[in-house]
């Protein structure tokens, strides 16, 4: 089953439940909002949650350099994976590779393989992976990060006209605040600040 994000039906559903929200933005509003929240869930994040819930196969370039004692080859966000080859042989889990992390809780995908046998990529493009690429679910809280960010991208247009503008920045997240009358900066400012600080906590870390 595929994974997707939220829709424009759903930001404008989410848009009722807050305070100072219009009531009816239009579709192309909705869209860019909803494209700004998906693009600060994958770059804070350096992940990649939807999925079309196939199974495909993708190729990634060898270790490089000083292998070290670890002989791990990080791959793009994954469950389901079904094989694993390097220069077109097959290997077996847990007799030459095992894949990381360990211990996957809530829903967490395999971030990368680490080759315990005697078979190590070194060439470009020497391995192949077959998996469903992406989450198998996408996780509640990275949805209403998502909708949340959305819907202040939406309130902070409605409010740039007038007032004063605060800027703070949390991890790589500028974060922009209109100030007006009719729109309090604290309602926007600490919905964008939640929501930062949930997709952080989802921050994909390297292995090496």
């Amino acid at each position: 089953m595929a994974t997707t994000y939220p829709t424009t039906t759903d930001l404008s559903d989410h848009l009722t439940q807050i305070d100072g929200a219009p009531s009816s933005p239009s579709e192309d509003i909705l869209a860019a909002a909803i494209e700004d929240g998906i693009e600060t869930a994958e770059r804070l994040t350096r992940r990649v949650f939807s999925s079309s819930g196939n199974s495909e196969t993708r190729t990634y370039d060898g270790i490089t350099g000083n292998i070290g004692k670890d002989r791990i080859v990080e791959i793009d966000d994954c469950y389901d994976l079904t094989a694993v080859s390097v220069d077109g042989n097959d290997l077996t889990e847990d007799t030459d590779y095992v894949l990381l992390p360990r211990r996957r809780r809530d829903g967490k995908p395999i971030e990368a393989i680490q080759f315990i046998g005697s078979t190590t990529p070194f060439k470009v493009g020497s391995l192949s992976v077959a998996a469903t690429f992406g989450w198998e679910t996408l996780p509640a809280t990275i949805k209403k990060a998502i909708l949340d960010i959305a819907a202040v991208s939406i309130l902070k247009t409605n409010s740039a006209a007038t007032g004063q503008v605060i800027q703070r920045k949390i991890g790589d997240r500028q974060i922009i605040y209109g100030v007006s009358q009719a729109q309090r900066s604290h309602t926007s400012e600490e919905i964008e600040e939640a929501a930062v600080l949930n997709l952080i906590k989802f921050q994909r870390e390297p292995y090496a």
